[in-house]
């Protein structure tokens, strides 16, 4: 998913992940570890079941 993520920003451009904060806790902190390893920006969702 890094190097997907990386090849994407080489064409598109403006590249960022996006999970749901139901995670669990360490789930979460990795993908934050993740995404400020790689300097990719990172969006956590708020969770709705409509």
């Amino acid at each position: 998913m890094v190097e997907f993520t990386k090849r994407c920003r080489e064409v598109i451009g403006d590249v960022r992940w996006s999970i749901v904060d139901v995670l669990p806790e360490e789930e979460k902190d990795r993908c934050i570890a993740l995404s400020n390893e790689h300097n990719i920006p990172l969006r956590i969702r708020k969770y709705s079941n409509n």
